[in-house]
């Protein structure tokens, strides 16, 4: 897991099945493993304002990328 505590961050994490999350204004980034390709790629995504009323992802929620390559809210957030 990687998690960015402070607003206009960064976090990244390159391991298959990992996830993020960052404050207000910050930019994630994830592995994961595309069946379908036969190799690894990464998604990219933007935490706008923090309560995704923007259209953005969520600030201070944990995301991971599904089988299909789209990032998702964590089912089973880490407090």
């Amino acid at each position: 897991a990687s998690s960015a505590t402070g607003d206009r961050s960064a976090s990244v994490a390159t391991g298959i099945s990992s996830r993020v999350r960052a404050g207000k204004y910050s930019a994630i980034a994830l592995a994961w493993w595309n069946q379908k390709e036969n190799h690894v790629e990464m998604r990219a995504g933007e935490i706008g304002c923090g309560d995704g009323s923007d259209g953005k992802l969520k600030a201070n929620m944990w995301y991971v990328v599904d089988e299909m390559g789209r990032i998702s809210e964590a089912i089973d957030q880490v407090k």
